[in-house]
Order: structure tokens, then C-alpha cells, then sequence
């Protein structure tokens, strides 16, 4: 699973091992970024820039079912990225 601007804007997209079979999951004009499976590899946890900010959203692996999980309060700057496990441990500090 990867990240790609090659139509233009970054969408996330899914292939196998070999690269071959790429799929895009995503079909928005804004930026989807840095996805990550949750633990059971049924959802994708991503980055969108849907509401003009670094929102966090949530799909099935199939790439259906987006929905926002976090919304970015205007007034604050806030980048977040995702990263490749969903457990934040102490180590992360």
C-alpha cells in the first residue's frame, strides 16, 4: 500500500508483493496520504487534506466506507503523519 501523484494529486493505492495489480482505493481532489492497515488488516488509516487540513480518515482495506476520525481545528497548526503501527508506546516521546 502506497501514496501517488501521478494523476496529479496523492491517492492512496494497493498492489501486490511484485507490484503488480495497482488499485487506487482513493478518488478525491485533495491529498490522501500515509496510509497504515489497523491491526487486523480489515482498515486503512490515512491522511486527507479534504478540509483544507491534515484530517486522519478510516477505510476498509477495500477502500470503501471513508469516513474522518479526527478533525484538524482551523485555528491550530498541526501536521500529522501516520506511522507504520497503531500503538504509541514510551519510546515515541
Amino acid at each position: 500500500m502506497f501514496s501517488s501523484n501521478r494523476n496529479g494529486n496523492f491517492e492512496i493505492y494497493m498492489m501486490n508483493p511484485d507490484g503488480s495489480q495497482q488499485v487506487r482505493l482513493t478518488k478525491h481532489r485533495a491529498n490522501d496520504l500515509d496510509p497504515v492497515f489497523s491491526p487486523t488488516g480489515e482498515d486503512i488509516l490515512f491522511v486527507s487534506e479534504r478540509s483544507g487540513e491534515r484530517d486522519l480518515y478510516i477505510m476498509r482495506a477495500d477502500g470503501l466506507g471513508e469516513r474522518p476520525v479526527f478533525r484538524t481545528a482551523p485555528a491550530y497548526t498541526v501536521h500529522i503523519y501516520c506511522q507504520s503501527r497503531w500503538q504509541w508506546t514510551s519510546t515515541d516521546c
